[in-house]
């Protein structure tokens, strides 16, 4: 246990942080999973993209925030986008 002013704070901020760290990526896999999940369950492209979105949106959000590497986001979201253009819209068929 810390004994000085600042160790104390320190340990409180990295507390906090690594609260909101995990939430973050916890909600990154509960969304990819959403959104694998409804490829493999052949969803309606509106509801794909629709999943898409939020995802990439989360994505962005997470790596400007430091939370994951930027390098990584767009590696995910680039193997999202492979996944989602290989997917035809109804109205095209």
């Amino acid at each position: 246990m810390p004994q000085h002013k600042s160790a104390i704070k320190r340990m409180k901020q990295n507390q906090k942080r690594r609260a909101r760290n995990s939430y973050y990526i916890s909600t990154l896999k509960t969304y990819e999973k959403k959104f694998l999940k409804a490829i493999d369950d052949k969803k309606d492209y509106d509801e794909l993209k629709k999943l898409y979105n939020k995802l990439v949106s989360l994505y962005d959000k997470v790596a400007d925030k430091g939370i994951i590497h930027r390098n990584k986001a767009a590696r995910k979201v680039s193997a999202f986008t492979k996944r989602i253009n290989g997917i035809k819209p109804a109205d095209s068929q």
